[in-house]
């Protein structure tokens, strides 16, 4: 009954209609926003006496930066942690530099 319904052309008809309207209202912007927003996460597991916050930098095109970095702290308890680095998915990266905390 729902692939009927879904296969209907009156309610294709429909649903682009509702598509084009939430497009309309909700502005173009809202859509360019996700897709600009949508990241991967590059995974380390460290571990460290001290505790700090380990620095991801990535190369999209402009070297090396401040603005193109993520960070993650890790606590100094000398056991394994899993940090998650935010890195950008529609971007092309040509390189990564990983700087680990700061021993103190």
């Amino acid at each position: 009954m729902i692939k009927e319904f879904l296969f209907d052309k009156g309610i294709q008809g429909m649903l682009g209609v509702a598509f084009l309207l939430a497009l309309t209202l909700a502005g173009w912007s809202t859509f360019k926003t996700y897709a600009d927003d949508m990241a991967m996460f590059l995974k380390i597991s460290i571990q460290t006496q001290d505790p700090g916050t380990a620095v991801l930098y990535y190369d999209a095109g402009k070297g090396f930066n401040e603005e193109s970095k993520s960070s993650s702290f890790i606590s100094g308890d000398g056991l394994f942690h899993e940090l998650s680095f935010r890195i950008p998915f529609l971007t092309t990266i040509s390189g990564l530099r990983f700087d680990p905390p700061l021993l103190k």
